[in-house]
């Protein structure tokens, strides 16, 4: 504790440049808009575990939207002041801090529950701040189509449910089906932006990879003895730029593929925690559906291991 507090005391106006200035910023922006977010969520729900649950999250967002604003200022700023006000500041700073830590426990524990479960092969830190980053950009896809999903959901059912009944005097649960075609279009909608995601990283680090090349050659200092001879230089040379940039490119691949892993087991834990709710406390989501809702779970979680294990079984 009394090196984190020293950590603390030095941060004020330390200029530190590790720390990310605009990143601060752009964390209070993600996190305001994260707020936001769950504002109508809240007001058009009807349950009391959802209404205390989405206005936890538009508490919690809201407070680390301040926290990241007040970091940002509290090791940027400038301006002088005299030492007592600005002992003043950092107590108030620590008091805030800790403030924030006790609200935003629970979200703690599941980041935690979660680094346990996916984050055993990360190798490096920028791997688990990727995935936060794909995992709140996951959230608001979800969110923004959340309601147009569950909307052409019902009215391919009631069209799906008529037709068959008509045509082939069948009668289908309208719930179930209704309830898979969110989930897949919860998938597709989802995996279609980490795939541009993924595309996205692998063109940049591409372009990361070309120009640490190119440094490189410029910048390193070949020493083989065999100078003497030219030809054998070259050669030494040309071997060690390509093992280098095989290695960098081993190097993205692995981060690539943690991610896409990553991301397909995190779904699946989100799938193994819908089964536990409509096995254990069904009333939370699928009241008097408890059943139905277990099916389609299971279904669903099936295809997605099937999907998973084809290519192995080829």
């Amino acid at each position: 504790m009394k090196i984190l507090n020293e950590k603390i005391n030095n941060l004020y106006q330390s200029q530190k440049k590790d720390m990310g200035g605009t990143g601060l910023l752009w964390m209070a922006l993600i996190f305001t808009i994260l707020s936001g977010f769950f504002f109508a969520p809240n007001v058009f729900s009807k349950g009391v575990i959802d209404r205390v649950t989405f206005e936890y999250l538009i508490v919690a967002f809201a407070f680390l939207a301040v926290l990241s604003l007040v970091s940002y200022f509290y090791i940027y700023s400038k301006k002088k002041i005299s030492k007592r006000f600005a002992g003043i500041i950092i107590v108030l700073y620590k008091l805030f801090l800790i403030v924030c830590v006790v609200v935003c426990i629970p979200i703690i524990i599941f980041l935690k529950i979660t680094e346990i479960i996916l984050n055993y092969r990360a190798k490096k830190l920028d791997n688990l701040e990727n995935w936060f980053i794909i995992l709140v950009i996951d959230m608001f896809v979800i969110m923004a189509f959340c309601y147009i999903d569950i909307w052409g959901a019902e009215k391919i059912t009631k069209y799906t449910a008529y037709i068959i009944k008509n045509k082939y005097y069948y009668n289908i649960v309208e719930y179930s089906l209704e309830l898979f075609l969110i989930l897949c279009l919860f998938k597709v909608e989802v995996d279609a932006v980490n795939i541009l995601i993924l595309k996205v990283m692998n063109h940049f680090g591409m372009s990361k990879i070309k120009k640490k090349v190119s440094k490189r050659q410029k910048d390193k200092i070949y020493d083989f003895g065999v100078k003497n001879d030219i030809t054998k230089y070259i050669d030494e040379k040309n071997k060690d730029i390509r093992q280098y940039e095989k290695k960098q490119k081993d190097c993205l691949r692995y981060d690539l593929e943690y991610q896409k892993k990553t991301i397909w087991k995190f779904q699946l834990v989100c799938l193994i925690i819908l089964f536990f709710i409509a096995t254990f406390i069904p009333d939370l989501l699928f009241k008097d559906h408890q059943g139905d809702a277990i099916n389609v779970i299971t279904i669903f979680t099936l295809i997605m291991l099937y999907v998973d294990k084809r290519k192995e079984w080829k």
